[in-house]
């Protein structure tokens, strides 16, 4: 079995570590896969991206995600050239799948101009387990790429959704409704801090920061409500937004229960009218 080489390209690493935790279990049972993943600031070092591209086009696949038009890889538009001049000249191509992530329009056309799936079911399909995220869904995409590239027999998984929003704390490995959590660790003496965070660090584990906040707060007693929630809502994915959030976890019975709501977001967030008036 020869291994599956994959190219990966993320603008931000969010979701590196649940890459290599798929990537490790597909290992773990007896899959064969070699990946390269590079971030935007790697390929902002011009020797680290000419190796990239180098490489790249000699690949079994290459996974370009945008966010934020196409300035959002600093290598796009070489890379694309040289898979081009590479197809034009007769030479065999790695399948490529550009993943818009951000659904900005510049980043649709781009996945439209150079994807060759773009809108058939394999552009869905691998768009989906890259939309959900998280290990056993990286693990399953490359089960599902061997039995697409390859036309390999091997069983996998549909792309599987995650939880989009919840309640986390460090104690407990399971999430929580305001309701189960309220009861367990709310003390109506003490001051309330409520924590809204993005679902992709909850998903991908990636929760020092927020377990930080956690215990400080709780070792100046107080409570805290930490939740995890996608900043928008998405008609594709059906997730509830902020004003949801606003509804069903920082208030009870139509009461505010939080004193103070802490926003550490890589970027403002900007709330709906609604969610501004509801607080």
């Amino acid at each position: 079995m020869k291994p599956l080489v994959l190219y990966y390209y993320s603008p931000y690493s969010l979701e590196i570590t649940s890459l290599s935790a798929g990537i490790k279990k597909f290992r773990e049972e007896g899959g064969k896969i070699k990946v390269i993943a590079r971030t935007g600031s790697q390929l902002l070092n011009e020797k680290n991206a000419q190796e990239f591209i180098k490489n790249a086009i000699l690949a079994d696949a290459v996974f370009i995600t945008l966010h934020g038009r196409r300035q959002s890889c600093p290598i796009f538009d070489i890379l694309m050239k040289a898979i081009s001049e590479r197809k034009n000249s007769g030479e065999k191509v790695p399948y490529l799948h550009i993943y818009p992530s951000g659904k900005d329009e510049d980043d649709i056309l781009a996945a439209k101009e150079y994807n060759p799936d773009f809108g058939k079911e394999p552009w869905i399909i691998l768009n989906r387990y890259l939309s959900y995220g998280g290990a056993i869904n990286f693990y399953n995409m490359f089960k599902y790429l061997r039995h697409f590239l390859f036309k390999e027999k091997i069983t996998f998984s549909e792309p599987v959704k995650p939880p989009e929003e919840g309640i986390y704390h460090p104690d407990f490995s399971r999430i929580f409704t305001l309701e189960d959590y309220y009861f367990l660790k709310i003390n109506p003496q003490k001051p309330t801090i409520g924590i809204w965070f993005y679902q992709s660090y909850w998903l991908n584990g990636d929760l020092a920061y927020i377990d930080a906040l956690i215990r400080e707060i709780e070792n100046q007693e107080g409570n805290v409500i930490s939740v995890f929630h996608l900043r928008y809502k998405d008609k594709e994915r059906g997730n509830k937004g902020a004003d949801f959030i606003v509804e069903n976890f920082f208030k009870k019975e139509g009461n505010t229960i939080r004193d103070c709501l802490v926003s550490p977001m890589i970027f403002s967030l900007t709330l709906l009218l609604q969610s501004i008036k509801s607080f």
